[in-house]
Formats: C-alpha cells, structure tokens, sequence
C-alpha cells in the first residue's frame, strides 16, 4: 500500500481514539443529578397540597445555586396576596423539610412560582406569583460556614 494511505489510517484511528477519550472524560465530569428524587418531592408537594401539577428543581444563576418549586393551583385565591403568600410559604417550607439532596449546604435560596388559571374558554389567562427566600437550611452547629 501506499504511504500516504497508511498516514490516513493511522491517523483516523487516533482521532477516533482521542475522540472516544474526550467524550468519556466529559461525561465523567458531569455532576449526578438527583432527578428521581425531585420527580417524587414533587409529586409529594402535589399531594399535600392537592395541587393540579408541581415541578421541583435546582438551578443555577450565576454563582447562586437555587431550589425552585412550580406549582398550578387547583383552588383560586380570589387575588388575596396575604393567602397566596402564606401558600406559597408554606410550599417553600414543606419542600425545605422534606428534601433529600444531599447538596442542602450549597443551596442559598428557594423560589417558589405559583400559577393559577382565570377564565374560562378562549379567555383563559394566567396569572403568576413568585415568593423567594433566602438561606433555607441554614447550618447546624456552633460555627456556621459563611456563604459568599
């Protein structure tokens, strides 16, 4: 055969070889995902406060790492602020207690989106209200890690 042949072979075997070792050097850096774990908080959340559909997450926003929940009320709050505000705390403190992460001390929020239907047919809207707060599992013990 001819060389230049042989160079062609040679190296499409080590792209290929150099290929296959970067990509399983990229999965392998990826963080496992707690997602079984989520879909079950959330169908608990749903449950609980028999809501028609809940979604439960993490997420980050630049170097904040945040645990949101979703949620679609079933029950209308008659656009009383002060009731969907103890709902949505409520939500946000019953996911609090109840999740199983094991990543609970890099979590620095929880956001909670509430979503209720108005309407009925072809004038349906939606309305959000969105509740945050701050530091949800605070650390145990007689030194507490500062977060940034």
């Amino acid at each position: 055969m001819n060389k230049t042949i042989w160079y062609i072979v040679i190296f499409g075997i080590l792209g290929v070889f150099v290929l296959v070792l970067g990509m399983t050097l990229s999965i392998e850096g990826l963080p496992a995902v707690d997602a079984g774990k989520h879909v079950k908080l959330a169908e608990t959340v749903r449950a609980q406060f028999q809501f028609q559909s809940a979604s439960v997450g993490v997420s980050l926003e630049g170097a904040k790492k945040f645990l949101w929940v979703g949620y679609q009320a079933s029950k209308s709050a008659n656009f009383d602020l002060s009731a969907q505000n103890r709902e949505m705390e409520a939500v946000a403190d019953f996911t609090t207690a109840n999740y199983p992460g094991t990543d609970k001390s890099s979590i620095q929020e929880i956001r909670v989106t509430r979503n209720e239907l108005r309407g009925r047919g072809c004038w349906q809207r939606t309305d959000v209200a969105r509740f945050a707060k701050e530091n949800p599992f605070p650390p145990a013990g007689p030194f507490p890690i500062r977060r940034p």
